[in-house]
């Protein structure tokens, strides 16, 4: 039996980032903690690891086409509002 468990990773307020994460990780959250964008994921922490790319749009950027929507993050009550996008490396 694989055992998962959640985890936090932390993301830029803006721009993109690459993470490695644990192969067939699986997308549980995002949101804001402490004034910063969270992703929460469920992973098998002994699976092998690999990079994956993540990108934080502001409303009006332009979203590369090849990625796809996470979630919403709201910041200082919703007055900075940020887009988490993904694809694979």
């Amino acid at each position: 039996m694989v055992l998962r468990q959640v985890f936090k990773y932390f993301l830029p307020t803006h721009g993109s980032s690459v993470m490695s994460m644990p192969r067939g990780w699986g997308f549980c959250a995002v949101g804001q903690q402490s004034g910063k964008a969270v992703l929460w994921a469920e992973v098998d922490p002994s699976a092998p690891r690999s990079p994956q790319q993540f990108f934080v749009y502001i409303t009006g950027e332009e979203i590369d086409p090849k990625a796809y929507y996470l979630g919403t993050v709201l910041f200082n009550e919703g007055s900075y509002v940020v887009h988490v996008y993904t694809k694979e490396q």
